[in-house]
């Protein structure tokens, strides 16, 4: 009975999360859409770049979104299939600027295994189209991104619930729906980083070898997708991780140690993609051109914080009216604002080693993005490639830190004591709404100056209005709060017994 029990957690989280990617690429399925701007050429290159048009007098309407999938990787993945269906290797594309290294940019991905699906036969036609195979290697990123957090979750927390509630929280978080659309080698080079946590969590739970594998495989696959900055931050996390359950674990032995093995020989077995890449780093221009000038401008400031409630805090560049520093791809920050308040009762409550480990990773990840004196020093240092990162990228490492902890608060909200867990949720909420209540009252107090900048655009139809832009966009995500307040207020001591 237990076995049914299990499968049938399974199918309802496949369903669950088959049935919301649906929703979310709605378009793709329903209107024979994809999510890939192919029609902004136009208003890139010249000389429709330039023409002016009867309505569209500020120029031909282009969002600023997806720019790299269609100036940059599409194009490789173009160069790349067609060499490889000659049976050679793309060391070298002649038609990138005046000739240019291929196989050593990393992000071509050239041995990257889900790639080879641009190959697949398709009935009268040799292969796939190629758009056909693209659209569908964006759809399934939050469905393996959620399958390895959903496992990983499993390992950790008591209830089914619970480990649903964290993996919804991560696959559709911002950092992976931005990314499923914003750099095809990127998304996919993050969406491994659940599965290296689980085999790091299930070898020291069942000492067997196969979970090495999973680590070695997880990591693998983030390395070949060709990403390689998040590639670098998941090793160095998992790294963390397991040095961390290495020292806590009882009764030590020397087979724990395995747990490393898997870190020593990814080097080695990804040679063949390593190498060409050193190559191309070091006679690339960028390390004269000083990488880390560029890194600078990726520094986010403190109030960058109040994304995590309000994701438009600084404008969409969907909308055009983006005026954050950084980028909004590079900053993103926001997972939800319900499992926000539920990673808040993990911080709140007493803590077990697995919640202080990524309350301490969140804190670690903030200080190297947010800009202060550390984060700059760090970006001093003259470290090749590692100084030219893009700083808030590491956002990625806060993202599923407050998604575990998401997990863990609903863990401790279904089965904590009620005294316990009343006084938490209270704690939770307090220091929420008063940041939030002084928040509003900022955002009021600047419109009230001047009312009339909620309705002030430029000649383009867009107010870029700093005051506005905040305003208007902190109404939803404080409505959503507000309603989540009213729900722990109705179902209160009965937590246990209902889904929120």
């Amino acid at each position: 009975m237990e076995k049914i029990s299990k499968n049938r957690g399974v199918l309802f989280f496949i369903f669950l999360i088959s049935f919301l990617t649906f929703v979310l690429f709605w378009p793709v399925f329903l209107q024979n859409k994809i999510p890939f701007n192919a029609n902004l050429l136009a208003s890139f290159y010249n000389p429709w770049a330039q023409e002016k048009f009867v309505n569209w007098e500020q120029g031909i309407p282009n969002k600023p979104t997806g720019k790299d999938d269609l100036l940059i990787f599409y194009p490789q993945r173009t160069f790349t299939t067609s060499v490889l269906r000659d049976r050679e290797i793309p060391f070298w594309n002649p038609y990138s600027f005046s000739g240019n290294y291929h196989l050593g940019l990393s992000e071509t991905a050239v041995f990257y295994p889900l790639n080879f699906l641009f190959f697949l036969p398709a009935g009268r036609q040799e292969i796939l189209p190629q758009i056909d195979v693209w659209v569908f290697l964006i759809i399934i990123e939050p469905i393996i991104a959620g399958a390895g957090m959903y496992l990983f979750l499993k390992r950790i927390v008591k209830s089914e619930k619970s480990a649903v509630f964290g993996t919804l929280a991560f696959a559709f978080s911002g950092v992976v729906i931005v990314r499923s659309v914003e750099g095809l080698s990127v998304g996919h080079s993050l969406i491994y980083l659940p599965y290296v946590f689980w085999g790091i969590e299930a070898f020291f739970q069942t000492k067997k070898i196969r979970f090495l594998w999973i680590m070695l495989i997880g990591l693998s696959f983030s390395l070949l997708a060709g990403w390689f900055q998040f590639t670098f931050y998941i090793f160095v996390f998992a790294l963390f991780y397991s040095t961390v359950k290495l020292y806590f674990v009882k009764n030590q032995t020397k087979f724990d140690f395995l747990i490393l093995t898997p870190f020593l020989i990814l080097p080695i077995i990804t040679l063949f993609h390593t190498i060409p890449t050193l190559q191309a780093l070091l006679e690339a221009p960028r390390v004269a051109l000083e990488g880390r000038i560029f890194s600078y401008q990726h520094l986010v400031p403190i109030t960058h914080i109040f994304t995590l409630i309000i994701p438009d805090f600084w404008g969409n560049p969907a909308v055009y009216n983006f005026i954050g520093k950084s980028e909004y791809k590079e900053s993103i920050l926001f997972i939800g604002v319900v499992p926000l308040v539920f990673s808040l009762f993990s911080i709140f409550k007493k803590k077990k080693k697995e919640e202080l480990f990524f309350i301490g990773a969140i804190l670690i990840s903030f200080i190297l993005a947010i800009d202060n004196p550390f984060s700059r020093f760090i970006i001093k240092l003259p470290l090749p490639v590692f100084s030219s990162f893009l700083p808030d990228r590491i956002f990625l490492i806060t993202t599923f830190s407050f998604c575990v902890l998401a997990a863990l608060g609903f863990d401790f909200l279904t089965s904590g004591k009620k005294e316990i867990v009343l006084a938490v949720i209270k704690k939770s909420f307090l220091f929420l709404w008063i940041i939030i209540f002084i928040l509003f009252v900022f955002l009021l107090v600047n419109v009230a100056k001047d009312p009339g900048i909620l309705g002030r655009v430029d000649a383009a139809g867009i107010n870029r209005n700093i005051e506005a832009i905040q305003f208007r966009n902190s109404i939803v995500p404080m409505f959503l709060f507000f309603i989540t307040t009213f729900l722990f207020l109705i179902f209160k001591n009965k937590y246990s017994k209902n889904i929120f």
